[in-house]
């Protein structure tokens, strides 16, 4: 969809929108993974998925198209019982391979466990429910999609979930980077 509508010149991602306060625990540096869950479907056109920035999505899809796996779960943790941050969490660059993960492949399931480091409460995230979704079906008579009906959907999807997109994006009086 996101390739249907790029123009000449012009760049469209519809990269999955998370709940704002989710994605403040996930941008903190203060904040760390201990633990997650995640289910991921093989690609269809795995070659679309070769040369991610992250060696931990890059593991994935050679398991998932090597193996014949049509769906792979993993589970991972740091050592709760450890004082040690160097144990007790996951690298940091993890944080951003999932978000990575969670832009790009059909994920299934990805709940993560996130912990402050100094006070220790800890924040549930599931990158797969706590994304704003809309759907909406649009015939396909011709070989592309009608124009009109994209615009519409979109401009309907905006409508439903302006107040979530507000909360994530801030308002349009609010002043923003450039």
């Amino acid at each position: 969809m996101a390739r249907f509508l790029s123009d000449s010149g012009y760049v469209t991602s519809l990269s999955p929108v998370i709940e704002p306060t989710d994605l403040q625990w996930m941008i903190n540096n203060k904040i760390h993974l201990r633990h997650a869950e995640i289910a991921i479907a093989r690609p269809r056109n795995p070659e679309l998925f070769q040369r991610m920035e992250h060696d931990f999505n890059n593991s994935i899809v050679t398991t998932l198209t090597g193996t014949g796996t049509a769906m792979l779960k993993i589970e991972i943790r740091g050592d709760a019982k450890s004082t040690d941050p160097e144990c007790r969490y996951l690298a940091q660059n993890v944080k951003r391979a999932f978000r990575e993960m969670q832009a790009n492949f059909d994920v299934r399931k990805c709940k993560l466990l996130l912990e402050h480091e100094d006070s220790h409460i800890t924040h549930p995230v599931d990158l797969v429910l706590d994304r704003l979704i809309f759907q909406k079906d649009i015939a396909i008579e011709t070989r592309y999609p009608p124009l009109f009906e994209i615009w519409e959907a979109l401009t309907e999807a905006r409508t439903e979930k302006e107040e979530e997109l507000r909360r994530y994006f801030g308002s349009l009086e609010r002043m923003r980077l450039t």
